[in-house]
């Protein structure tokens, strides 16, 4: 342990007054302002202090100094002690001093909990193959209908949509609460109709050519229409007919209106690059007519600074979200669109979203939620309100298959991946957990602690496992590393457990042994049918490799 000097303990004489008042204070910033639980050492983030020459973290445990890692300015990553951490309660803090090595300012104890890391002799086994799994929930898909009393429109162009297509969530029962989110859903099937299709045989084919279509024309009867300023452009939600319908719950009057018009720029290129799938498995002209409109919305609209804005509304383009991760949907998007229309102008709003991208969530680890059924106030100056992990794992996707955009991709990315283990991944029995899942999983969004909050819920996720696990997978391909492909078949293995015998796969997943969860497994269980669509893809993928 470097010390620097002999650390005189108690840090402060809590005893006496006169041992607070010389000592200016050091406040948090940035992630850690907010993150207090980790698997990988912390990255401790502060605001300055003026006067001080250096500084020093001490991590501490127990009552013990465990180490300490000096600093010159912020941000920096604890180095010291780490190795002797246990999974448990642990503290941070920070002193910083002046040039002649006097103390003048210390911080609070910052607690953190340490949780375990990735231990394969924990993880769970499959409960079925991959590719028997990915057919099973692609068949749960394809198949099914929902029940005669389901108000739905049952004749014109949305009755030739298969049924799953159109709904965001179903009941155990079969109904449907009537929302449907085509920019993450959409994109999620024609993830998993376009593995699937090399493992198919004739019938298959045939029945995954018909799916794709109805991707394509759910996609094209969410469009705004003309005299909309987001004409051609999806909607954020849409109801189980194809119409406007309202996914953030909390919206009333005025704004209620114009989220049932909401357009959520970054993430659509999800459902624009879904077009252009769609497009490429059918070869039929009007599925990219649609995504080249959206294209030049984006050029239209894109920032000097390379982003879109979190949310607008639709017909009038008034920005009611400022801050959004998800401008790399939209250049994967541009990307894809330009095998076949190549333009220069796609080029160049790519890269500039890239660049942005680079510049502020791979910086600030300041990745938020972007859902329609989620508030939207993060802001570039303040941007840690929500915090997800979906863009990141679209980004990282992204990086794995364009290596050369940073100097130092493989390790960036694994940066990034740590971030996400300390937020969101479970690989055993954790101090801020209330129960034990199959491991390991991935939490979608919200932090530790908040699985007491309904509308917050810090739960793993069908969605977000196989999401991350396919990261994993782009990752290991990068790198050729094996301990990568190792994590991702764990991953996948662990969602194999949560898979019903029809198919389904278990959204909230609940505890191994009882079935519940904290909020939502159970009698109460929702499914969202696009997350067997994202597990089947995952399933497929690494069948493929087989």
């Amino acid at each position: 342990m470097s010390t620097g000097h002999i650390i005189q303990l108690p840090l402060l004489d809590y005893r006496s007054i006169e041992a607070y008042a010389p000592l200016a204070t050091i406040e948090p910033s940035g992630y850690f302002a907010l993150g207090r639980r980790y698997v990988h050492a912390p990255r401790v983030e502060w605001k300055p202090v003026e006067g001080a020459a250096r500084y020093e973290l001490l991590l501490l445990q127990g009552e013990s100094v465990l180490g300490i890692t000096r600093a010159v300015e912020s941000p920096c990553y604890i180095s010291k002690g780490w190795e002797c951490i246990k999974p448990g309660k642990a503290n941070v803090v920070i002193q910083a001093f002046d040039v002649e090595d006097k103390r003048i300012a210390l911080s609070r104890l910052f607690p953190i909990y340490v949780a375990p890391d990735y231990n394969p002799a924990g993880t769970a086994t499959p409960r079925r193959s991959y590719i028997d799994a990915a057919w099973l929930a692609f068949d749960a898909l394809y198949h099914f209908q929902f029940p005669p009393d389901q108000p739905m429109a049952r004749s014109g162009p949305i009755a030739g949509i298969l049924p799953l297509i159109r709904a965001g969530i179903i009941l155990s029962d079969g109904h449907t609460d009537a929302r449907s989110f085509p920019s993450l859903h959409n994109w999620l099937h024609m993830c998993m109709l376009e593995n699937l299709m090399p493992l198919a045989d004739q019938k298959r084919q045939g029945q995954i050519l018909r799916y794709a279509r109805s991707v394509g024309d759910h996609l094209l009867l969410c469009r705004l229409p003309e005299g909309h300023a987001c004409a051609g452009m999806m909607r954020g939600c849409c109801n189980i007919d194809g119409g406007p319908a309202l996914g953030y719950a909390d919206a009333e009057g005025e704004y209620a209106a114009k989220m049932q018009r909401v357009v959520e720029p970054g993430k659509t290129g999800l459902a624009a690059e879904a077009l252009v799938k769609v497009f490429e498995m059918l070869e039929e002209e009007p599925y990219l007519d649609a995504a080249l409109v959206m294209a030049e919305y984006y050029v239209k609209t894109q920032r000097p600074d390379g982003s879109w804005p979190a949310r607008v509304d639709g017909l009038t383009g008034e920005v009611l979200g400022d801050y959004a991760t998800s401008a790399v949907s939209v250049a994967s998007f541009l990307e894809r669109l330009a095998r076949h229309r190549p333009d220069a102008r796609w080029d160049a709003a790519r890269e500039k979203a890239v660049a942005w991208m680079m510049r502020h969530p791979m910086r600030t680890f300041a990745w938020v939620t972007n859902y329609d059924d989620f508030d939207a106030t993060a802001t570039l100056e303040n941007p840690y309100k929500g915090l997800c992990n979906w863009d990141l794992f679209q980004f990282i996707r992204y990086l794995c298959a364009h290596p050369d955009i940073a100097p130092n991709t493989v390790e960036a990315v694994r940066e990034q991946f740590n971030w996400n283990d300390n937020q969101f991944c479970l690989y055993g029995s954790d101090p801020l957990f209330p129960y034990e899942t199959y491991y390991p999983v991935c939490i979608e969004q919200s932090n530790p602690g908040s699985f007491c909050e309904e509308t917050r819920p810090w739960i793993p996720m069908d969605f977000h496992t196989a999401h991350w696990a396919s990261a994993m997978l782009a990752y290991y391909r990068l790198t050729k590393d094996e301990h990568w492909l190792e994590r991702t078949c764990a991953a996948a293995n662990a969602v194999t457990q949560y898979q019903l015998d029809n198919g389904y796969t278990i959204t909230w997943m609940g505890d191994k042994a009882f079935g519940l969860s904290a909020l939502f497994a159970g009698r109460d269980q929702t499914f969202w049918p696009a997350a067997w669509a994202a597990c089947a893809a995952l399933w497929a993928e690494l069948a493929r490799m087989e």
